[in-house]
């Protein structure tokens, strides 16, 4: 065992397997109660990555236990033209035993973190799900915000106002639809993730016409391929390769459904994610690609039609003019501004750093700090 510091009855440690059981213990407060799940999540993430052989999990112990973890996970970013490849690190989870805050844990794991990356083979640290608390710890160490992740919501009480206000419906009938549309997210809790949608598409599959499925399971190589076939801008992104895709949709902490579009091959898909262990039924749009606009809008217009969702939300920070357009058709809108409620909700940064001194602060020719430079999805983040 290497111990890369000490401060005062605190080691600070690089995590070895036999650790791995004590660290699932301590992130049970934010993974969840169930530890079989907890551990799959644990070996998914850092374990099974295809991007590294060495998990970036960080340990304070205190007279020998864990009371402290900070993690990191291997990724692979592209940008430019032709498209140049970027092994980086995604700060994730975080955690210190109540016992053990005020000792500054997090910082001093975070800085030996910082220290040993800056002599390996990673050249970004890209953060794509700190909350309020931990973005400000970020900064102090360096990190520089490029922009926030805000969505664009479609919400299902608001279609029911639409459809009142088209029809005309008497005040009393509009509220009583509002109130069961409003109730749905307090009974969703007894029902499975996609239980709606599922149940929706089933009773509708052998009638449709729109050459659209859903599934369970994602398709990497064809899913590659059309991302491949569409060409692209280079913007910068995470690689969407078949490598990728088999790798990231088995994160057992969320639930996915894939819906493809298809005729003669694949013309589209689109991605929703829900967690595992959801009392929502909400849902949230994490990947996408078609080969024209009209089979994106097929694609949202199925998930709206058969999902039951009571609301349904994607990142918009980076996205095309035209597709924002079809969203608004749809129903969606930007969070925070057309809705005065939203206006104090917090929004994830994006965060960035190089991880050499006196790194580049550009990918592929493509300036880091121009939010117009970036294709982002929340797929690349491990909130998904």
């Amino acid at each position: 065992m290497e111990t890369y510091c000490k401060s005062g009855e605190y080691e600070i440690i690089r995590c070895e397997p036999r650790y791995k059981n004590d660290v699932v213990e301590l992130f049970m407060p934010l993974w969840g109660p169930d530890r079989e799940k907890n551990a799959a999540y644990l070996d998914w993430k850092h374990y099974c990555n295809p991007y590294t052989q060495d998990p970036i999990i960080y340990l304070s112990l205190h007279r020998g236990s864990v009371v402290g973890v900070s993690c990191s996970f291997a990724c692979c970013w592209q940008a430019g033209h032709p498209d140049q490849r970027y092994l980086c690190v995604a700060g994730c989870d975080a955690i210190v035993h109540p016992d053990h805050r005020r000792h500054s844990l997090l910082i001093i794991q975070a800085s030996m973190a910082l220290k040993e990356l800056e002599n390996g083979a990673y050249d970004f640290d890209i953060c794509l799900s700190s909350n309020q608390y931990s973005s400000g710890g970020l900064l102090k160490l360096g990190w520089t915000i490029v922009g926030e992740l805000r969505p664009m919501n479609w919400q299902s009480w608001l279609r029911v106002r639409q459809i009142a206000r088209k029809i005309s419906l008497i005040p009393r009938i509009y509220h009583r639809l509002y109130n069961r549309s409003a109730t749905q997210q307090l009974s969703a809790s007894a029902i499975q993730p996609f239980h709606v949608l599922d149940r929706n598409y089933d009773r509708t599959k052998n009638f449709s016409q729109s050459g659209i499925v859903l599934e369970e399971k994602p398709r990497p190589k064809a899913m590659a391929m059309l991302v491949s076939r569409q060409g692209y801008d280079g913007r910068i992104r995470h690689v969407r390769d078949q490598q990728f895709y088999a790798w990231r949709y088995q994160n057992p902490l969320s639930v996915y459904r894939f819906l493809f579009c298809e005729k003669t091959e694949l013309k589209g898909f689109l991605v929703l994610q829900q967690a595992v262990d959801t009392h929502s039924n909400a849902a949230f749009i994490v990947d996408w690609e078609a080969t024209s606009i009209e089979v994106f809008s097929d694609l949202l217009q199925a998930v709206i039609r058969w999902g039951g969702f009571s609301s349904i939300s994607i990142w918009s920070v980076t996205l095309a003019d035209d597709m924002i357009k079809v969203l608004i058709k749809h129903g969606f809108y930007v969070a925070g501004k057309s809705r005065s409620s939203e206006a104090t909700i917090f929004f994830p940064p994006i965060l960035i750093k190089p991880t050499h001194s006196g790194g580049n602060w550009s990918m592929g020719g493509r300036d880091l700090l121009d939010i117009s430079n970036w294709d982002l999805r929340p797929i690349y983040s491990d909130m998904y």
